[in-house]
């Protein structure tokens, strides 16, 4: 409410020689809806605040999400590792035998050469390997905000597991999207108040004065002195007469419940776009992963364990068997990539849903 206006005023009211004081007590208010319409505003506010308190935490959840991936990325790393070393011991031992079957003549160089240049393939892709593993644990040491030496405790890369009991992201689901859904209504409840602001104000007052002298009342004469005082009320009403820049105000406020329902309705999009195409992708690998579980790792090993006693008993040439042992290691080095590929898709689909 605008500040009480209190007045004092001295002078000459009647008689030339005598001086009377006049107190004035006024009042200005707006039309009742406008305090109404501020109070429900203010509390569209208080939401609004609290919504966007739940928008800054989610940078907790943003930093939780990089450590589940930096995560996923040291055990990935690791199990690479364990497949390079399982090759290299296979490639160490066909090396050995392709030497040994050259210096005896039953081998030419090439395949000696051959042999030889795999083998140390593998070391260089061992050695890349323990380069990742010590990026990935710096990278974890690093969103952690730690210095000490850091161990994972689940070194075995595993298909994380994912309910999906929607496919749309809501408000409840989102931090950002419900902060810019509250800020629809606090735009709206700013349009109501604008327009109950172009309601007349109130305007009430109170004068008290003194009229000392003598004054003939119903034909008798009756003296005033300053002890006898005069009251009066005045009750009246403020209507502006220019009236264009309350709905000028007015239309500013409804351009902006327009614009928040904009960036709702882009925001939400974006993000159901983002979720149908990692729910997409959530489907492929998973589908990828059911292949390589029942039908191509088995075979690999398969592969691997039948190449190698052909290869002994002399039932394959060498190039079969390099072949073969290709083949095998391309199976599992590819199921590993899409593991990978699979958990970091879940971890995406988690933050854009709001799961811990």
């Amino acid at each position: 409410m605008p500040k009480t206006e209190l007045s004092y005023t001295q002078g000459v009211v009647s008689n030339p020689t005598i001086t009377d004081n006049l107190l004035n007590v006024g009042q200005r208010i707006d039309f009742p809806t406008v305090y109404g319409n501020q109070s429900k505003l203010a509390q569209e506010k208080i939401k609004s605040s609290q919504a966007y308190k739940a928008v800054t935490e989610n940078d907790l959840a943003d930093l939780a999400r990089s450590v589940k991936l930096a995560y996923v990325q040291y055990q990935y790393a690791l199990e690479r590792k364990t497949l390079l070393v399982q090759l290299d011991s296979i490639y160490v031992k066909l090396s050995k035998a392709s030497n040994s079957r050259y210096r005896t003549g039953e081998s030419t160089s090439l395949e000696n050469i051959t042999s030889s240049v795999q083998s140390k393939q593998i070391q260089n892709e061992l050695e890349r390997s323990e380069a990742d593993i010590k990026i990935a644990k710096q990278l974890l040491q690093t969103l952690l905000n730690t210095t000490d030496d850091i161990t994972i405790a689940d070194t075995v890369l595993v298909a994380k597991e994912l309910s999906l009991p929607q496919q749309s992201v809501s408000p409840a689901d989102n931090p950002l999207l419900s902060y810019l859904q509250q800020e629809i209504a606090v735009n709206q409840r700013n349009t109501a108040l604008e327009k109950s602001k172009m309601l007349p104000d109130i305007i009430l007052g109170f004068s008290s004065q003194t009229y000392r002298g003598t004054q003939f009342i119903d034909g008798a004469e009756r003296t005033f002195t300053g002890r006898d005082r005069f009251n009066f009320f005045q009750v009246g009403a403020a209507i502006p007469l220019f009236p264009g820049g309350y709905r000028s105000r007015v239309n500013a406020s409804r351009i902006s419940e327009q614009k928040a329902k904009a960036e709702v309705e882009l925001t939400a999009t974006n993000l159901n776009g983002k979720l149908r195409e990692l729910v997409q992708e959530y489907t492929k690998c998973q589908k990828s992963l059911t292949y390589y579980q029942q039908e191509a790792l088995p075979q690999a090993d398969l592969i691997i364990k039948n190449s190698d006693k052909s290869f002994r008993s002399g039932d394959i040439s060498y190039t079969q068997y390099l072949q073969n042992l290709t083949l095998s290691s391309n199976i599992h080095s590819e199921y590993l990539d899409n593991l990978y590929n699979y958990n970091q898709i879940v971890i995406s689909i988690e933050a854009i849903l709001g799961n811990k």
